[in-house]
């Protein structure tokens, strides 16, 4: 397993990795919520691998920014300095994200955004910044590198969490196959 931690851990650079995995445990810690954004296919799916991830072993710590806007305002109001907020943007940047970012660090706030090689808006305000090469022949964006540094702060929250997280994900996995969940 520690062969698979350091492959991964080489996508990203261990230290930006090291940075955000801290940045989610401490925001554990504090018992605060964790923030993510929405958008396109590209931001939806990668955030939506992280947020299954995470919730699985930190759903007493983490919160999501709702869909709907008058709950998504609701929650930006009550910004505080233990949240922080992961954002997943992409070219045709969101203005939206870069405005959560400011916000977020106004209210003192951690800002962690996920990227591409051109940089979102919302990097300004970030404190860490995850960027990867979307680029590929088909007219639309590649997720594998995405995926990747979402997968690679997965594994990075998980050996962080230790042997209890791992016991966790597996009775999560028992119960959902006793259930006929998957």
């Amino acid at each position: 397993m520690a062969d698979k931690d350091e492959a991964a851990a080489s996508v990203a650079g261990d230290k930006m990795v090291d940075e955000v995995v801290e940045r989610l445990l401490d925001k554990a810690d504090a018992s605060g919520a964790a923030l993510l954004g929405e958008g396109g296919l590209l931001t939806e799916i990668t955030k939506a691998v992280l947020e299954r991830a995470l919730e699985a072993e930190m759903s007493e710590h983490l919160g999501f920014l709702p869909d709907r806007a008058v709950e998504r305002t609701a929650q930006l109001t009550h910004l505080a300095r233990r949240d922080a907020v992961v954002l997943f943007d992409y070219r045709r940047y969101e203005e939206d994200k870069a405005a959560i970012a400011q916000m977020t660090r106004e209210a003192g706030g951690k800002v962690i955004v996920f990227t591409d090689a051109w940089l979102s808006p919302a990097t300004s305000q970030a404190d860490v910044v995850l960027p990867s090469q979307v680029g590929t022949v088909s007219p639309y964006d590649s997720l594998v590198p995405t995926l990747a540094v979402v997968e690679t702060v997965i594994a990075g929250v998980m050996r962080a969490l230790g042997e209890d997280a791992h016991r966790h994900m597996q009775q999560s996995e028992d119960t959902a196959r006793r259930a006929g969940l998957v």
